[in-house]
């Protein structure tokens, strides 16, 4: 990969942002994000808000079908390096496989965590706390595999989302499989945002977004009562091998990164869920009718980021909410155009 210096006015208007950001409400830690030109920057949080620099990680305007590309990048140290996939590309059939590796800053590859066979493709990559366990989501797409040339770009591409996921966990060390979840229901999906890890490394949440059924070694994880909706998010606890908590028609929970308390959306507001207490209540009601987007826990837990869509233009807002009691921070700019950030 290549380190680019263009982008000045861009960067420029990213560093307003970030450095007003970080000096009204001391804001802490590292934010690394990719834009969808396939640059991803690098901010200091804790050095009033500095670009520290920048790599082309996919196609752009200033690559070109490349070989390779980098998405979905997740701290491992922040500042230094972060887990990513790694995607082949091919002129004719595009992406063919997908791959699980570690990025320096410098966008140099330095660790292979997971190499796929063809048609295998990653998505969403996690390292737990300290980096003792990882989670990822795959899809095998067997179009790529044993592709039917007399089928139309349409047909594939139709076939290709609805393949089913699975998600996997292993000892980064050792790289051995703890923990394989299938999706056996087509059109399912299984969804994982960052940061899904608990603190002690043991449990991670995910979200199922459409009524479906996994599995685990072949026995059912949730029910199998077509009545009972199972759509929702799900704490599971690997060392017991088990999900230990539903709940119910919740999308795109996050773990807080020092707490047992898991932070989600429902019915357009913002919810934590209190593991040791067992008990939920609303931080944050949405004044527009527009989704909530996404939430973020800052890295010490004690505010809660979250972006929706202001109107039928589909431009964001983002807020800043005080994780106790709720308030909302005054002056918050993120980057509207962030396509994935990982910050920690």
């Amino acid at each position: 990969m290549i380190k680019k210096p263009g982008f000045c006015l861009l960067l420029f208007i990213m560093w307003s942002s970030f450095s007003s950001l970080h000096t009204d409400n001391k804001l802490s830690g590292w934010i690394a994000f990719t834009n969808y030109e396939g640059v991803c920057s690098f901010w200091n949080l804790e050095d009033t808000g500095s670009l520290v620099g920048h790599i082309q990680t996919g196609s752009g305007p200033l690559v070109k079908s490349p070989p390779l590309s980098y998405s979905i990048c997740s701290w491992m140290e922040p500042g230094k390096n972060f887990l990513a996939i790694e995607l082949e590309h091919t002129p004719k059939r595009g992406t063919v496989v997908g791959h699980i590796v570690v990025l320096d800053v410098q966008g140099n590859v330095i660790e292979r965590i997971v190499n796929n066979k063809l048609g295998t493709i990653a998505g969403s990559s996690f390292p737990s706390t300290k980096n003792k366990r990882i989670v990822y989501t795959y899809k095998i797409y067997k179009e790529i595999v044993s592709p039917n040339e007399k089928r139309s770009e349409k047909e594939i591409l139709s076939d290709v989302w609805k393949e089913p996921s699975s998600l996997v966990v292993i000892d980064y060390k050792t790289r051995k499989e703890e923990i394989h979840i299938n999706d056996f229901s087509k059109g399912g999906s299984l969804y994982l945002r960052e940061f899904p890890w608990s603190p002690d490394e043991k449990k991670f949440v995910y979200t199922i977004l459409k009524n479906i059924q996994v599995s685990l070694k072949g026995q059912p994880l949730n029910s199998e009562d077509d009545s009972i909706s199972t759509a929702g998010s799900y704490i599971f606890d690997v060392e017991k091998a088990k999900d230990v908590k539903f709940i119910p028609g919740s999308v795109y929970a996050v773990f807080h990164p020092v707490s047992n308390k898991v932070a989600y959306i429902k019915n357009n507001e913002v919810w934590i869920y209190d593991l040791d207490a067992d008990s939920s209540h609303i931080l944050y009601s949405s004044k527009h009718k527009t989704d909530i987007m996404d939430i973020r826990w800052s890295p010490k837990g004690d505010y809660i980021y979250v972006r929706h869509h202001v109107d039928k233009s589909r431009k964001s807002k983002q807020l800043l909410i005080k994780a106790d009691g709720g308030k909302v921070m005054p002056n918050i700019t993120f980057p509207v155009y962030i396509h994935h950030y990982t910050w920690r």
